[in-house]
């Protein structure tokens, strides 16, 4: 990528730049890997993980942006484009039964952690990149995301008492429900939304 290419119009694009490519090489890019699109480099590299954390997949989301920058060449925004739905179909692939997903250790099954952090940032990729998925492909997104908004919905089970976990989990929800267009995960959102406001003193 040219450093000195016309369009960083931003003071903050120059680091924003730097944080992709540190992403990148964090990410399996290999298409032929099970792993493809996993950024747990622990885990689909080094072997030093027995699972993948599942919140290093907010790759998703700075690939997807990445896909759609003017900066980029046509070639590396349709590269951007592919590691960014691999990053998302991944992410999938390692959600619970339940609908939750892992973050410090194997059947963790974290509210907010793992599961509202990397349900919203995949959705907004999803959002960027959404033509590039089969119908087939959608329903599963949507499958997996109406898992996960319904683990989040059955509230804190940990004792959470962080304000900014409260305001995830209404923004995961909220999300949830602008690509559902779910009336049940509106109605939860609202909960978890009055839920964040005891938390506003």
């Amino acid at each position: 990528m040219d450093q000195n290419r016309k369009g960083l119009t931003s003071p903050y694009f120059k680091y924003s730049l730097s944080g992709l490519q540190r992403i990148l090489t964090l990410t399996n890019t290999d298409k032929l890997s099970s792993t493809y699109g996993c950024s747990h480099r622990d885990y689909w590299l080094y072997k030093t993980s027995d699972f993948p954390d599942s919140v290093r997949n907010f790759s998703s989301h700075s690939f997807a942006l990445a896909s759609v920058h003017k900066y980029f060449s046509i070639k590396e925004r349709d590269f951007f484009g592919d590691i960014a739905k691999a990053s998302i179909l991944f992410w999938m692939k390692t959600q619970h039964k339940d609908g939750s997903f892992d973050e410090f250790y194997p059947y963790e099954r974290g509210w907010v952690g793992p599961t509202a952090f990397t349900l919203y940032s995949n959705i907004e990729g999803y959002k960027l990149i959404k033509d590039r998925f089969s119908n087939k492909e959608k329903e599963k997104i949507f499958l997996t995301v109406r898992k996960a908004a319904s683990y989040i919905s059955l509230g804190d089970k940990e004792g959470d008492d962080l304000a900014n976990h409260h305001a995830m989990a209404y923004l995961a929800l909220i999300k949830s429900y602008e690509i559902l267009d779910d009336q049940w995960v509106y109605k939860k959102s609202l909960v978890a939304f009055e839920n964040y406001l005891k938390y506003n003193f």
